[in-house]
């Protein structure tokens, strides 16, 4: 055990002359500590010398050979992409001896864009000189973005903008690429002989346009489709329509409806829509609820053919009550039919059955057969209505009598006995027309001395014409167009006309009057 003094402490009690006990592993302990302290002062020391040695050789005069050597050495400032490795020789313009070495006092990074001073060491043997040149950090677009439609020319500046580079496509043209769709292109630049991966994308950056439909009504508490709101919509992806508000169509009133147009991708435009909310007062509507014939004992289905429609846009449902139709007795007969809608909107409408003793069949062959002497397949609608006119008008003797049940029985007495009233033409053009697939319907006049019947037939123009067969009463008769198709304007001339002959209270006073409410989903020629 090793005894130290403590000179500046009194002895304490219990060792003797001022002496304590020093433990060994605290020797040692001190001991390591005085080592690692000399040899990190050893080391310290040699790299100051070193950096002096380095500092004095090259403050050292040059020999006259190195001096020759470094001269025909000329450094230059470089630009690098971001990530480029670069070499010292990189910064050497014009190359240099081969007895010259290079290298970087500190090796710089490129990782990061910006400039940097950059030290080169220059050696020739033992002698070496510092120059100092400068490094500039760039970075690259690798994707150049245009919008669709866009006639922009593309260059090789747009990708890399920095000047002083020199760069160049590689097997891509952008100018070259159809920009009329959007896509993605792949491709490679050539900079400062380094290739790099490049994008060109021509994307839709323009949001769908479109134009607000005005005037849309919709009833209190039902929907509409975003979609129905717009029209003429534009774009060159898909759109989807969405409402950008949810509406509130629980009251009356106009109410500002926003719609979102969105494309694939992602472009997105909103249109303001004013819409009427109106309280639901219009009845459900029936269709095709015309005149039935049958022959006595035939069984019929009331509800075939027969559809009803509501501005609600909901399905109706529809009840029929034919209790007064005596299937085994001829006669005419009313059916009555009945539809109400949500809104308690209630329809009533009322439909023909006939009972007849004569055989539909039998008269529709003879319908049939009749209607290949006078027309072809070759025959446009228009040309087959005219024939069909002008063979009743002229084999029909007009002899003012027919039987009026039904159309079946009043067609059957004229093509038997070859007369018959306008009834009688009526019949035969009404069959004749539906045997060829040509739409009609029945015009009756309005309750006067006597009573009409005539046509309404739809041409290949589209719009709905009078066709009537029966000879006209003086003096109208003479004036009667010879192509078989009457227009409003005529059948008001024509009625007028007879007016000033016959004289209020006349027979065929008011002679072409009818009820046109009864008319009104039909588009007939002014």
């Amino acid at each position: 055990m090793l005894l130290r003094r403590h000179a500046t402490h009194p002895p304490q009690s219990g060792h003797p002359g001022g002496f304590q006990k020093i433990n060994m592993s605290d020797r040692k302990t001190a001991k390591i500590i005085w080592i690692i302290s000399a040899v990190f002062a050893a080391v310290l020391a040699a790299g100051v010398i070193l950096s002096v040695v380095i500092a004095h050789a090259e403050k050292k005069e040059l020999t006259e050979q190195a001096r020759e050597a470094f001269s025909q050495v000329t450094v230059t400032d470089i630009r690098v992409i971001a990530g480029s490795r670069v070499s010292p020789e990189d910064f050497v313009a014009n190359g240099k001896p081969d007895t010259v070495g290079v290298s970087f006092v500190t090796e710089p990074s490129t990782k990061e864009a910006g400039e940097f001073t950059v030290p080169l060491r220059l050696t020739y043997g033992n002698e070496a000189e510092t120059r100092t040149v400068r490094l500039t950090v760039c970075t690259y677009n690798r994707t150049v973005k245009v919008s669709v439609g866009s006639t922009e020319a593309v260059t090789v500046s747009d990708y890399i903008p920095t000047p002083g580079f020199a760069a160049e496509f590689v097997g891509f043209d952008p100018d070259s690429i159809d920009r009329s769709n959007p896509g993605i292109y792949d491709g490679k630049l050539l900079i400062n002989n380094h290739l790099y991966e490049i994008t060109f994308e021509v994307a839709d950056t323009e949001p769908p346009r479109a134009v607000p439909v005005e005037g849309t009504v919709v009833l209190i508490g039902k929907s509409v489709k975003p979609s129905d709101l717009v029209t003429d919509v534009s774009d060159v992806s898909t759109v989807d329509f969405s409402f950008a508000e949810e509406p509130d169509f629980s009251a009356e009133g106009d109410v500002t409806v926003k719609v979102r147009l969105t494309d694939t991708y992602g472009n997105s435009s909103v249109y303001e829509v004013t819409v009427t909310v109106a309280a639901d007062t219009d009845p459900p509507v029936f269709s095709g609820l015309h005149d039935i014939t049958i022959t006595v004992g035939d069984t019929i289905s009331y509800k075939s053919g027969v559809t009803v429609s509501d501005n609600s846009g909901e399905d109706i449902e529809f009840t029929v009550d034919a209790s007064a139709v005596n299937r085994n007795k001829a006669g005419t007969y009313k059916v009555k039919y009945t539809a109400v809608d949500s809104s308690g909107n209630t329809a009533e409408e009322y439909r023909t059955v006939i009972v007849i003793k004569l055989s539909i069949e039998k008269v529709e062959g003879m319908i049939a057969d009749l209607a290949k002497k006078i027309v072809n397949d070759g025959m446009t609608n228009d040309e087959k209505i005219k024939k069909i006119w002008n063979y009743t008008r002229l084999k029909i003797k007009y002899t003012g009598r027919s039987t009026k049940s039904d159309v079946y029985t009043a067609a059957y007495e004229g093509m038997t006995t070859g007369g018959g009233d306008c009834y009688t033409y009526y019949a035969m053009n009404t069959l004749l027309f539906r045997h060829l697939g040509i739409e009609n319907t029945e015009v009756r006049r309005v309750e006067g001395k006597s009573r009409h019947w005539w046509s309404l037939v739809l041409f290949d123009d589209g719009k709905w014409y009078f066709v009537d067969s029966c000879p006209l009463p003086t003096p109208i008769s003479g004036n009667y167009a010879k192509t078989g198709k009457m227009t409003k304007t005529i059948l008001r001339q024509l009625t007028e006309l007879e007016n000033k002959y016959s004289g209020t209270g006349g027979t065929f006073f008011g002679y072409y009057e009818y009820d046109e409410s009864l008319y009104t989903g039909y588009d007939i020629a002014e």
